[in-house]
């Protein structure tokens, strides 16, 4: 009875290099993921803002304008602050979260409800 190493060992079944293999390949493509995410670069947000001029209306002497400000991006925003300028007024507006093509609407009080919107993003997270 000889107990050399050669005999208890035995080579790896089918079984084994196909385990082998894929367990390789998973964590190849894991690694190449994880190193894409980590060095592209996130995409700009991208907000639509629209004044409904249409839904106007006069309360205490104020004109109330509706603004709907939707995120046309890819990514969810959260804990954005931006500014709504309508003419000579600004107005800081916080969201604390507004997802990939969802929709928020702001009321303002502006001199006239004709005016025109436009915003300034002062800082915001994306997900």
């Amino acid at each position: 009875m000889s107990n050399s190493k050669s005999e208890n060992q035995s080579s790896p079944t089918l079984l084994g290099w196909i385990i082998r293999i894929a367990s390789f390949a998973i964590l190849a493509g894991l690694t190449v993921y994880l190193l894409f995410r980590a060095i592209s670069i996130a995409d700009p947000i991208t907000l639509g803002v629209e004044a409904k001029s249409s839904e106007a209306r006069t309360q205490n002497g104020q004109t109330l304008l509706p603004v709907e400000i939707t995120n046309e991006g890819n990514s969810t925003i959260r804990d954005m602050e931006l500014t709504l300028i309508a003419g000579e007024a600004e107005r800081p507006v916080t969201i604390k979260m507004l997802g990939e093509a969802e929709s928020i609407t702001y009321t303002i009080d502006v001199a006239s409800a004709s005016t025109a919107i436009s915003y300034q993003i002062e800082s915001y997270e994306s997900q």
